[in-house]
């Protein structure tokens, strides 16, 4: 699909999205295909924005497509997501560069929607609370191999110091409420910065958080927390709750129960599980990862 490596253009934009794709022709195929993915509100208005420019019906360009006219209305409302193949033909009808298809000027990029780095578990390792706080700001296009980032996601009206999780774990699939392993969690800390790590998990009560335990790999659960316990709570009935006392006193308060203790036995407390950011979208409207 040579059309994509001539468009230094349409290059440049996808580098602002995942800054290590290569100009090769099968990064940018699957740099192209996770955007149109990512970004379906984006290529839907695009491509309708394109067709009314060039004075075109939608049947008579599905028909120059080979195509119903119904499965091209599905591109411009959203319903189907186009193939790479489809967006090269309709680029060679209408004589267009595939930067229309993702950019269509910097309105639609910079001042319609917002980009938010992705953090996947290795980010967190030896990271904490105050470390993502101060440095969030910091982390862009520029900054992106420094801090270990490839990927950064769109969102029109995020909350502020917001980050997305890549949740690779089925712990938060349940039969009630889901969010689905290999998706995207949408997360944010700004309600959480005035606060102590104690006040941030009191915070968070009956929210969907992500925390981390020691050196251990984050975790999506949903905390539960009163004046005795805090309780990490996963949604899948086969992962055990998670319980951890506020201070000696708790311990036994509501009768016995199962704590998180280290390898020599000793009880963690509260104050030793560390809270990043509260889950603000997720499961039903997740943009699932593939």
């Amino acid at each position: 699909m040579e059309w994509l490596e001539k468009s230094q253009k349409f290059i440049s934009a996808l580098r602002y999205y995942y800054p290590d794709v290569n100009a090769s022709q099968q990064d940018l195929e699957s740099a192209f295909e996770k955007f149109l993915k990512g970004f379906p509100d984006l290529i839907k208005k695009n491509i309708k924005t394109l067709r009314e420019k060039h004075n075109i019906s939608q049947r008579e360009l599905a028909s120059k497509l080979n195509i119903t006219q119904s499965s091209y209305s599905g591109w411009e409302t959203g319903a189907h997501v186009p193939k790479l193949e489809n967006l090269k033909q309709l680029a060679m009808l209408l004589d267009l560069d595939p930067y229309e298809f993702i950019g269509d000027s910097s309105k639609n990029v910079s001042d319609a929607v917002y980009s938010v780095p992705v953090f996947d578990n290795e980010f967190f390792f030896s990271k904490d609370f105050v470390f993502l706080s101060n440095q969030l700001a910091k982390i862009d296009v520029v900054t992106a191999k420094e801090y270990g980032v490839k990927e950064f996601r769109c969102c029109s009206s995020p909350l502020k110091d917001s980050f997305v999780f890549f949740n690779r774990s089925e712990d938060m699939v349940g039969t009630r409420n889901t969010i689905p392993a290999n998706s995207y969690v949408y997360c944010s800390f700004e309600s959480l910065k005035v606060f102590d790590r104690l006040e941030r998990l009191a915070a968070a009560n009956d929210k969907v958080a992500l925390v981390k335990l020691g050196e251990g790999a984050p975790l999506l659960r949903q905390v539960i927390f009163d004046s005795n316990h805090l309780i990490l709570r996963a949604w899948n009935d086969k992962v055990s709750d998670m319980i951890f006392p506020i201070s000696k006193g708790s311990i036994g308060v509501y009768g016995s129960r199962d704590y998180v203790s280290m390898a020599n036995g000793e009880l963690i407390y509260a104050e030793g599980v560390e809270i990043y950011g509260i889950a603000y979208e997720y499961a039903k409207t997740i943009d699932v990862a593939r």
